[in-house]
């Protein structure tokens, strides 16, 4: 990933600076070529690292097949309100599976096209930041920079291509609605698609729901910097004209939040949410350990950042002045601060890491390359000193995380699997009783998948309902004729993690000799001789 990252970085640098000298003007055509490079670049890197035809994956996957099982038997109506509801008990996320169901209803099962849509949402989110950065005056290279940084930036890369998060989509769904926040800003038009584009923002996850307070303020800061200079002494009066904006937003987060205080809960997940265990000293100690481990780059590049920033302050303290750029500054540092410590909040449970950093990688973008670049430009001092900083951010946030090696993992895991599914349903005629060791959600995802898609009812869980008393339980339904549960030494094929299922195997009182073994990766699957036919 860090060589699509910096080689394309290096293209929009080196293309940007030849058309700005030369004086070379394409108009609206440059954003069709901005694109059509994002999207073959983003394309080519998913086709090459084996996504789009990965397969099913264990985690996540299975929702697809629990969706569909339900459009048989009570449609699509009755399916979207089933699991609307569903997810109220745990979570509030209504804009995530209005878009689900609709996917599932549309591509079904084909996961290519499944990719391919995810690819698509990847393509829209990087040129929808891309082109957020242009509209706040940031140059083609450095406004690049910024779309990376957020999704290519410490690691959370993931969320180009997995299918379960909702970041990809949340993030994209946050550029539009900042995008259309700075036409409402210069023109007081497109109010309605803003408010419209606001509500469903919050319905994506609850780390985007935090971040509405702060909209209508970025609706300030931008207005302030579409006029070319932050007068405090105005800011009535913009409140005031964009009154209708700033309750419409608070409007949508008071009933959000009312529904997660009142309805959802505060506390159903054991990654997010607001802890009463946790006091102060807790969430400081979370906090600590958030910033010297997961967030460690964003980090370095911060401290880096501040101690240059306070040097250029006082260097430059006699030659301007000062106080014409500290309302700006500070409007940046409180909005920085406020995405941060929401998310620091949320997510304190977890220790936030891969695509729990998301939003909080987009307040360190903005105020980094977008805020730190229109607030350069107007001091003294060479703009090139401040690409360099730019160079060194790019730099730290990939170096050290093997983006490219996860995602050909991911997609060859997904490939694995599909092919192990497919050599267990060759027995399918025979009725096997498959029982399945690989993890709690693994376990139901694997149960899921081999009863919707290859109708085998008789697969059972370790890890997912539990076997203490000796007995693998099914995790998902099945028909009323079959048994509910078998004894752990009784199964015809096990399925598992190498080693660990061999092992486990023995313990339950089984002779490997008895088994013929087929590996998969990571994966291995036993199946007894004797039903093997051998």
């Amino acid at each position: 990933m860090s060589v699509m990252f910096f080689g394309n970085l290096l293209i929009f640098a080196i293309g940007g600076y030849f058309l700005k000298k030369r004086e070379i003007n394409f108009g609206k055509m440059k954003w069709c070529i901005a694109f059509v490079w994002i999207g073959l670049t983003m394309f080519l890197y998913m086709s090459i690292t084996g996504i789009l035809d990965s397969g099913y994956h264990l985690i996540d996957d299975h929702e697809i097949y629990e969706i569909k099982a339900d459009f048989l038997q009570i449609g699509f109506w009755g399916t979207m309100i089933k699991w609307l509801k569903a997810d109220l008990n745990i979570r509030f996320r209504f804009t995530y599976f209005l878009f689900r169901i609709v996917e599932c209803y549309f591509l079904s099962d084909c996961f290519t096209l499944w990719h391919i849509t995810q690819s698509i949402i990847s393509v829209l989110g990087v040129f929808a930041a891309y082109f957020f950065a242009r509209r706040m005056q940031t140059p083609p290279w450095l406004s690049y920079l910024f779309s990376m940084a957020i999704f290519l930036g410490g690691g959370q890369s993931a969320v180009l291509w997995r299918l379960g998060p909702q970041e990809g989509l949340g993030v994209l769904l946050l550029m539009l609605t900042l995008i259309s926040l700075t036409y409402y800003a210069e023109h007081k038009k497109n109010f309605i698609v803003t408010v419209i584009l606001t509500f469903f923002l919050a319905g994506i996850k609850e780390s985007f729901l935090l971040l509405l307070p702060l909209l209508p303020f970025l609706l300030l800061v931008i207005e302030m910097k579409h006029e070319g200079e932050f007068n405090l002494s105005g800011c009535r009066d913009k409140i005031r004209d964009k009154w209708l904006y700033w309750a419409a937003v608070y409007a949508i987060f008071a009933v959000d939040m009312g529904i997660v205080i009142f309805r959802v809960g505060t506390n159903k997940i054991g990654y997010a949410g607001i802890d009463s265990t946790y006091g102060l000293k807790e969430y400081l100690k979370v906090i600590f350990e958030i910033c010297i481990g997961s967030f460690r780059a964003y980090v370095l590049v911060s401290g880096v950042g501040i101690v240059l920033l306070l040097i250029l302050l006082v260097g430059l303290k006699r030659e301007i002045s000062l106080k014409k750029l500290y309302p700006e500054v500070l409007a940046s540092i409180l909005i920085f601060g406020y995405i941060l410590a929401s998310q620091f909040v949320l997510y304190a449970k977890s220790g936030m890491y891969e695509r729990y950093l998301i939003p909080a990688t987009v307040g360190f973008s903005m105020f980094w390359i977008i805020d730190m670049n229109n607030i350069v430009k107007k001091l003294p001092i060479p703009i090139f000193c401040h690409y360099i900083f730019m160079v060194f951010l790019a730099l730290v946030l990939t170096l050290g995380y093997k983006d490219d090696e996860s995602a050909c993992q991911y997609a060859q895991d997904g490939k694995n699997t599909t092919e192990m599914m497919g050599k267990i349903a060759e027995y399918g005629d025979m009725k096997p009783d498959i029982i399945v060791s690989l993890g709690y959600e693994m376990d139901f995802s694997a149960s899921v998948y081999l009863q919707e898609k290859y109708g085998i009812k008789t697969v059972y869980n370790v890890n997912y309902s539990g076997s203490d008393d000796g007995i693998a339980h099914d995790g998902w339904k099945k028909s009323l004729e079959e048994k509910d549960g078998i004894e752990l030494d009784k199964g015809h094929i096990y399925m598992g993690y190498g080693e660990k299922l061999e092992k486990d195997m023995e313990d339950y009182g089984l002779s490997m000799e008895d088994f013929s073994a087929y590996e998969y990766g990571k994966y291995a699957l036993y199946v007894s001789n004797t039903f093997d036919g051998r």
